[in-house]
């Protein structure tokens, strides 16, 4: 499965509110001019699809997740147990990714996640 392309997906999905067959990737500043314009949303359609979109990414960004949270143990001495449910993933997905408002933020973010994909 490629990644990169999970990635492009579940963004314009949060960005253009619906499923992006065919689709060609825009900026993020594209997107985001998109998203203000928007006049009508529904959040329920939206959410359904956004949890469909992101299936594949969940496992991936969950790992990143562990990962920060087992540094900031390491440097603090804490030795807890780490899990996210999927929905907790799903928020902080989302969340990162709604927020980012250039292509810059846009691709040092692909690198971040995408750059720590075993080989």
């Amino acid at each position: 499965m490629n990644m990169d392309r999970e990635l492009e997906r579940f963004r314009f999905g949060i960005f253009m509110g619906n499923s992006p067959e065919n689709f060609t990737p825009l900026t993020q500043e594209e997107y985001v001019d998109h998203y203000e314009q928007l006049v009508e949303r529904n959040p329920a359609q939206e959410r359904k699809l956004m949890k469909e979109l992101s299936a594949s990414l969940l496992p991936l960004y969950r790992n990143q997740m562990e990962q920060a949270v087992k540094i900031e143990q390491m440097i603090s001495g804490e030795q807890e147990e780490v899990s996210f449910s999927n929905e907790e993933v799903f928020d902080e997905l989302y969340d990162e990714i709604s927020n980012l408002e250039t292509e810059e933020e846009w691709q040092e973010f692909k690198k971040r996640i995408l750059g720590k994909l075993p080989a």
